[in-house]
């Protein structure tokens, strides 16, 4: 049972707290509200406890799947992260949803993160040797981020600080990094869109990284409303370029692609901090309709997921 008030808020400090700059995506803010209207029309319609979980968890994958053309990764972040559990009852109501989500989206805005990969054996050993040394390195990343937030969440709270004064101490943190590394500013999707089509040099890639997960933190801890979903996928993508590009530096022999790289990562880290490794990897098979790198990236998923429990015991959406 959601409040569509308190929702509504929640939303309206998500788009806030994005829109002023600060290191978070509004992915979290439009799946609350949709989930609330999910909720609301259950109750409405006075269905019983397990149908309106169902409805929460149609409105989550149709937000998903609108915000990244992605309706298979809509219905699996519904399924993985709401529902809890695939059942052929629930099914249809919720892959419904998400194609509703994603058309819809297309007819309002018409965006896509579609990318271009030309087949070149990407599903050889290399290639799963990648991405199991990734996702154990996203892994161990990913728990440092989320213990990260708690760090500054308790700091804030030994400190004294008025919980009004918070964000205003966050903000301008935020904000004099932002200054030095403008990128890390927002959800990250023009950051996102910069680092697929450019070649960044090794230093700057790991100066992004450090400044995106240190505003990420600061920005969640000081008390700014938003979600991780896309802020992970960033980050993930930094730490695949920049794996990609220590390869290079080692030895020629290791000449990975680039692009294969950040998928995996962006897949990885998601999968840590957000949680839904089927939900991780159908959004990369619908980004670049390949199976053979989808392959790879499930493979690192899972070994992640593995990595996270083992270390931190569940995902930070959980």
């Amino acid at each position: 049972r959601m409040s569509m008030r308190d929702s509504a808020f929640v939303a309206l400090q998500s788009l806030l707290s994005s829109g002023f700059g600060l290191s978070l995506g509004i992915e979290g803010g439009f799946t609350q509200a949709a989930g609330a209207v999910g909720s609301k029309v259950g109750q409405l319609l006075n269905r019983r406890r397990h149908d309106v979980r169902m409805l929460v968890g149609a409105g989550a994958a149709g937000g998903i799947a609108g915000a990244f053309a992605a309706p298979f990764a809509g219905a699996a972040y519904g399924f993985e992260l709401i529902v809890g559990s695939y059942t052929v009852a629930t099914l249809s109501p919720v892959v419904a949803a998400a194609v509703a989500g994603q058309l819809a989206a297309r007819l309002l805005v018409g965006h896509s993160y579609h990318i271009n990969l030309a087949s070149n054996g990407y599903g050889s050993d290399g290639y799963a040797i990648l991405a199991l040394v990734l996702g154990v390195a996203c892994g161990l990343l990913s728990v440092g981020l989320m213990r990260g937030v708690t760090w500054v969440e308790r700091l804030f709270r030994q400190s004294g600080v008025g919980d009004v004064f918070r964000p205003i101490i966050g903000g301008l943190l935020v904000g004099v990094i932002a200054s030095f590394v403008p990128h890390l500013l927002g959800s990250g999707h023009d950051a996102m869109a910069l680092l697929l089509r450019n070649g960044w040099p090794l230093p700057m890639l790991a100066i992004v990284l450090v400044g995106k997960i240190v505003a990420s933190a600061l920005s969640l801890g000081a008390g700014f409303r938003g979600g991780l979903f896309f802020a992970s996928l960033f980050v993930g993508s930094l730490i695949g370029k920049f794996f990609a590009a220590v390869l290079l530096l080692v030895s020629p022999n290791f000449v990975i692609d680039p692009l294969v790289a950040m998928l995996t990562g962006m897949a990885t880290l998601g999968v840590a901090i957000v949680g839904g490794p089927l939900t991780m990897s159908f959004l990369v098979l619908e980004m670049t309709r390949n199976v053979d790198v989808t392959a790879v990236v499930l493979a690192g998923c899972i070994v992640t997921s593995i990595c996270v429990r083992f270390m931190f015991g569940h995902s930070f959406s959980t």
